[in-house]
């Protein structure tokens, strides 16, 4: 994975988006002692929300990137499910003949 997700934020705090960043910063330190976020000052309520949410853009990237490796993103793609099983014995059969998974891996992924 190569996609740094981050957050952005434009616009001032106001109390209700202070009082959802403050609940947010409170979570996050009630359930990270190790990493508490200061949240005294607005630019420090600021800068903690702005840590989380991004941390969470990053998150649902990494799931997306894990989804996208999955049965479900294949059918996505249109491989019926005897298409696919068809790939994956291909695979198993070439491993079976002892080639090695970085030659397999090559030739899948050349065009």
């Amino acid at each position: 994975m190569t996609l740094a997700a981050s957050a952005a934020f434009s616009g001032s705090l106001d109390p209700e988006d202070r009082r959802a960043a403050l609940l947010a910063i409170l979570n996050w330190n009630n359930s990270h002692p190790e990493q508490q976020l200061p949240l005294t000052t607005a630019a420090e309520i600021r800068q903690s929300y702005l840590f989380i949410m991004s941390s969470i853009v990053a998150s649902v990237h990494a799931s997306n990137v894990q989804s996208s490796k999955s049965v479900s993103a294949a059918t996505a793609a249109g491989l019926t499910d005897a298409q696919r099983d068809e790939i994956l014995g291909a695979v198993i059969d070439r491993m079976l003949a002892k080639e090695s998974f970085d030659t397999i891996l090559t030739d899948v992924k050349s065009p």
